[in-house]
């Protein structure tokens, strides 16, 4: 599919000043996107999926792969209940394949870089300890994985986070 009157930011190095532009030449993507949803038991469901993506544009006359749209990416989610459903542990793995962006750094702007590919993991878990009250928590980046999304851009390292849910009236 062709993408046409994309708008995208743009920064120029000189006076410090974004902008947004309307681009002339039209983006071209192509792909497959497939996903399984499976229960083998009544307590474990799985979902996963996968996305392939060809995506190049017309940039300074050349064409080039389109900036921060990576090739391939995955994803896996298992979900086990246990103790009659009050209880539940997840296990959340990403993959983002390598990608290309733009270096606004230098005294060169746009030079294309390769931001490196990634695997995040994430943990989940949950206790509905009666009718109006849960206990949730969960690990992001488990393996503290170093990655970017955007070129120069810091992502969060290992994070963990916990709460309780109480649900007042009906």
């Amino acid at each position: 599919a062709d993408l046409e009157n994309e708008i995208v930011g743009t920064f120029d190095n000189m006076t410090f000043r974004s902008s947004v532009d309307n681009l002339t030449e039209d983006s071209k993507r192509e792909g497959v996107e497939v996903s399984l949803v499976a229960r083998p038991t009544r307590s474990l469901d799985i979902v996963g999926s996968y996305t392939y993506t060809d995506s190049v544009q017309v940039r300074n006359g050349v064409e080039q792969r389109e900036v921060r749209r990576p090739e391939h990416m995955a994803r896996l989610d298992v979900n086990y209940r246990f103790r009659n459903d009050r209880a539940q542990v997840g296990l959340g793995v990403v993959y983002n394949g390598d990608m290309d962006d733009l270096e606004f750094i230098s005294a060169t702007p746009e030079t294309v870089v390769t931001l490196d590919n990634y695997t995040l993991v994430r943990l989940s878990g949950s206790y509905r300890i009666n009718e109006n009250v849960q206990w949730y928590g969960r690990v992001e980046n488990v393996f503290d994985e170093s990655y970017e999304e955007v070129f120069g851009f810091n992502t969060p390292g290992l994070g963990a986070y916990t709460g309780i849910r109480v649900k007042l009236g009906e």
